[in-house]
């Protein structure tokens, strides 16, 4: 990673004129990131490791997540990524912009029981400590560098029960979370931007919607605003995520990344 990380950052800075290229990572390496998949697809750290076969391993997503905590894939999630990361954005700071996204975040604790893989204790604590670790690291050590947390997308946590979930994840924070540049979204998986409903305070998109079902920014194909879910198209979730984190952390003022990179691909059903 350093190598690669370390190429793009030395590119950025030796490209001509006076206004370098805005350089965008995601760093995608927390113990357990892949407790979300249905799949066997597993992580790069795990906190405790089962064999799969012919010297194959996957993370332990049992109930208890193997026993005992995750020092040691947090200890190698701290050393051998976050502090070398750290280390060549620190050196490179001055001369090249960085935005910076943590992904996966507290958004798959959100998701209860659609994640069984996520909600044993061990996984919820290496995310807990690990988030904590990266936003401390990266903002003491690299303040230039605009940093974000994933936060999932609206079909995932336009729920209120969901939504109030990961904001009282980012508030166990503290003070780091006003560290924090923002949230980025729409990253894992995908819905269309949509269009900005005209909420009123109060009001909850499903309200909205009742009377005014033919408003184009209503447009929902997978019938998410029948099930009360308020964020339908990524505007309306990144507009219903900020009031939460606002009455959450008063004075947080925080700004979102929408990733765009699908808006080609066409709209289907949940």
């Amino acid at each position: 990673m350093p190598t690669t990380v370390e190429m793009l950052l030395r590119d950025a800075a030796a490209h001509p004129g006076d206004t370098k290229p805005l350089v965008v990572l995601v760093l995608h390496a927390l113990p357990n990131r892949n407790c979300q998949s249905r799949g066997a697809a597993t992580s790069a750290i795990c906190c405790h490791y089962v064999p799969l076969g012919g010297g194959a391993t996957a993370c332990d997503h049992s109930p208890n997540g193997g026993g005992g905590a995750c020092e040691v894939g947090l200890d190698e999630y701290r050393t051998d990524v976050v502090d070398a990361l750290a280390a060549l954005l620190h050196e490179h700071q001055a001369q090249v912009p960085v935005a910076l996204i943590l992904e996966p975040s507290y958004a798959s604790l959100a998701l209860g029981t659609s994640a069984p893989k996520c909600t044993d204790a061990v996984t919820q604590h290496a995310y807990a400590a690990g988030v904590e670790y990266a936003v401390q690291q990266f903002s003491s050590r690299a303040p230039r560098v605009a940093l974000y947390l994933a936060a999932a997308d609206g079909r995932q946590l336009g729920w209120g029960a969901r939504v109030r979930s990961y904001v009282t994840q980012v508030s166990r924070l503290g003070p780091l979370a006003f560290k924090l540049r923002g949230f980025a979204t729409n990253i894992g998986r995908y819905q269309p931007l949509g269009q900005l409903c005209p909420v009123t305070s109060g009001e909850t998109l499903s309200a909205y919607c009742a009377k005014h079902s033919r408003d184009p920014c209503c447009g929902d194909r997978c019938g998410l605003i029948e099930r009360f879910n308020s964020g339908v198209g990524e505007l309306n979730y990144v507009h219903f995520l900020a009031k939460h984190l606002k009455t959450a952390m008063p004075g947080l003022e925080p700004r979102f990344v929408i990733d765009t990179a699908r808006n080609g691909v066409p709209a289907r059903g949940a």
